[in-house]
């Protein structure tokens, strides 16, 4: 009996601790299994995360971006480019649920671009559709990750979004330089996730179940228990085999997504290539070969004829883009960048020549290699539209020669290699009247001409570009050619010049001066036209360098103008009457008006030092007037003193006042007002005014004559 006892005890024991060790062995080892197969779902679902990502963004143009983020509105085409994309692409994928692009300045994240719902849920709160601009606050610290260090990160958990569960995951957007420009959220659905968890759960569950039933069994009868284990061990075979293959169904979509979006990017004229490449002791070595079939015929024809991909790349490959492409890629190496980008020409044998765009990625090796997969866009249009607009920005548009902007830029660049460089300026004193005369198109072809004769004159010894209209300069960098160019600009100057066969009579006009030390370009143009300036007042046949004097003339020029205005105001102008006698009855017949000026900052002023200034600038309208209205006055005083009706007055009238058509109204104005006649006033004019514009001048002379004015 105790012995049964004992052996009873024993074999309870001994059922007890089998049952124990069975119960959680089989406890242990299913839920290794499960974490392991878990680990390998949730693996497989982020490196589709990542892989889509980073495949959308190559879709993505980083300048539209930065344009978008710019004019921080919606309905520019910029916008709808990006927003078209990212649709398309998200339709495409059954998987996928939403995209959308943040942007960060100074840790402030805000929206970009969002093609989502009306409504969104972000940081546990719900908010409208995100504007341009707008910041979404609290950012989570893998976006923050994403976009200040520059590489994918995955959120942890599942966001609830109106749509539905979503994994959430952050891919940054490189510019060209390399640098994070904004960061693309790519929201995948949930729910084929939670489904094979929620299966793989199940599994558990029913391995639990099994093991459990097991462990009892084989306690009371060891037979059976030896039979069931083995049974629930097949069991348990039989439902990792299908979850493996679900695994394997799982990763084979994964890849078969991944080959569709790549034929998509290449079927829209994206050329991809992969290979790798080594970085030792500073020797680079790359090589690579087309993931797919090339876009461009001609890739394919040419490798199909024996060359190998990295072979026909870098032969093609302009051969300075070839040194700044694997310098970039060397320096990406060195600081462990994932992303490079760069643009190069490719230069084929037939003389076509072609610029791309590659995105470069660089997956770094435990043996020192690195591995490379390259997206390679044409951008030739897009390059021959950036030169068009340069060349309107910094070119001009007749003759083809640098542009005001550009000589500036120009003169600027050089002073700092050469300070004591040279400008000349060159005007055609009468390009006016050739406009007029033969019309603004031969005018065009006139200024082409000159600007192609005056730059075969200098040849390389300077920089020929025209500022506006008629004038023309030349920089001269070195400052010990400045007499022959002097030299061979004036007699350029002095050919004649054929347009269309027929010889365009031209005069010119020179003027030149050389730098001086801590000399500025502004500084520099501004010497060259007051020498101009001076070559035009004299009219000098002669080239006339600019003189100190110059500046100090024009300062007090602008100087005196301004006082003049204000001494009108201030009554500081007043005239002075030379009369004239009649020899034989000694009586005061008539006199002749001169105006003065008695300055309170310049003193007595002479005429023939504000005159010429006055009629450079519409104040001379005003002096007339004020001369006008005094003579009047002052003839009226001396009828009235004299009883002398015949009493008159001369004054001079300006080139300004004879082609103002206000002025025979200031005549009728002044003598209604002081009772006078026309014949008290006498207008006197010069020849020199008359014949610089007779067409004008005398058709007012007729007009004052017509009312009486002699």
């Amino acid at each position: 009996m105790a012995t049964e006892r004992g052996a009873l005890g024993t074999a309870i024991r001994f059922g007890l601790l089998v049952f124990a060790v069975s119960l959680a062995s089989g406890f242990i080892a299913g839920y290794g299994v499960k974490r392991a197969a878990r680990q390998r779902i949730v693996s497989s679902y982020n490196e589709m995360r990542t892989l889509t990502g980073g495949l959308l963004v190559k879709n993505i143009s980083a300048s539209k971006l930065k344009k978008i983020w710019v004019e921080s509105d919606k309905k520019t085409p910029a916008y709808e480019q990006t927003l078209v994309a990212i649709r398309r692409f998200v339709a495409r994928d059954p998987r996928l649920s939403n995209a959308y692009i943040y942007r960060t300045i100074k840790k402030n994240v805000s929206y970009v671009v969002d093609p989502g719902p009306a409504s969104r849920i972000i940081n546990g709160r719900q908010i409208l559709q995100a504007k341009v601009g707008q910041s979404i606050g609290n950012p989570s610290s893998k976006l923050l990750a994403a976009l200040s260090m520059g590489r994918p990160s995955l959120e942890d958990g599942v966001f609830k979004e109106p749509d539905g569960d979503v994994l959430r995951s952050y891919v940054p957007i490189l510019g060209t330089d390399g640098k994070v420009v904004a960061a693309l959220c790519l929201d995948v659905k949930s729910a084929p996730l939670a489904h094979d968890l929620e299966d793989l759960e199940d599994s558990f569950d029913v391995g639990m179940f099994c093991a459990f039933a097991f462990s009892l069994v084989l306690a009371v009868i060891s037979g059976m228990i030896v039979r069931r284990l083995r049974a629930t061990v097949t069991e348990q075979s039989s439902k990792l085999g299908k979850t493996e293959e679900n695994l394997a169904a799982t990763a084979q979509e994964a890849k078969a997504l991944n080959d569709s979006l790549v034929r998509t990017l290449n079927a829209a004229g994206c050329l991809i290539w992969q290979g790798s490449a080594k970085l030792h002791d500073s020797k680079f070595s790359w090589s690579g070969k087309l993931k797919h079939e090339s876009p461009f015929a001609w890739v394919d024809n040419q490798i199909a004829s024996g060359d190998s991909f990295d072979y026909l790349w870098e032969t093609l490959r302009d051969p300075e883009d070839d040194h700044l492409w694997q310098r970039a890629v060397k320096d990406a190496i060195l600081r462990k960048q994932e992303f490079v980008s760069t643009e190069y020409r490719i230069c084929r044998e037939n003389g076509e020549s072609f610029w791309f765009s590659e995105q470069l990625s660089l997956a770094y090796n435990s043996d020192g290699t690195i591995s490379l997969e390259a997206f390679v866009n044409d951008i030739s249009e897009t390059r021959a539209r950036g030169e068009e607009v340069r060349r309107l920005a910094f070119f001009d548009t007749v003759t083809g020669l640098i542009n005001r902007t550009k000589i500036h830029e120009v003169i600027a660049l050089l002073l700092t290699e050469s300070p004591r460089l040279g400008v000349v300026g060159i005007e055609i004193s009468n390009f006016r009247n050739i406009n007029e005369s033969w019309g603004a198109e031969i005018g065009d072809k006139l200024l082409k001409a000159f600007g192609s004769t005056l730059s075969e004159g200098v040849a390389a010894a300077g920089i020929v570009g025209r500022i506006a209209g008629d004038d023309f300069v030349v920089i001269v960098p070195d400052p010990h050619a400045m007499s022959w160019i002097v030299g061979k600009i004036d007699e350029v100057c002095r050919k004649p010049i054929y347009v269309d066969g027929v010889e365009i009579a031209k005069m010119c006009r020179i003027g030149y001066v050389q730098a001086e030390e801590a000399e500025t370009a502004t500084g520099i143009l501004r010497k060259t036209n007051l020498a101009l300036e001076n070559a035009r007042k004299n009219q000098s046949i002669h080239p006339v360098i600019y003189k100190p004097e110059m500046s100090f003339r024009a300062k007090m020029r602008v100087e005196l103008e301004t006082a003049m205005r204000q001494a009108l105001t201030d009554g500081e102008f007043h005239l002075v009457f030379q009369p004239i006698y009649c020899n034989k009855s000694k009586r005061l017949v008539k006199a002749e008006a001169l105006l003065r000026w008695n300055s309170s900052r310049f003193g007595q002023v002479s005429p023939s030092t504000f005159i010429p200034i006055a009629e450079e600038s519409d104040i001379i309208n005003d002096l007339g007037n004020y001369v006008l209205d005094e003579t009047a006055k002052a003839i009226r005083k001396v009828i009235d003193l004299t009883q002398n009706p015949q009493f008159a007055i001369s004054m001079n009238l300006s080139l300004r006042q004879l082609k103002n058509s206000s002025t025979l109204s200031a005549f009728n104005t002044a003598v209604d007002r002081w009772g006078i006649t026309s014949k008290n006033l006498i207008i006197e004019v010069t020849e020199s005014s008359i014949m610089h514009d007779a067409g004008e001048c005398l058709a007012m002379l007729v007009q004052l004559q017509d009312r009486g004015f002699s």
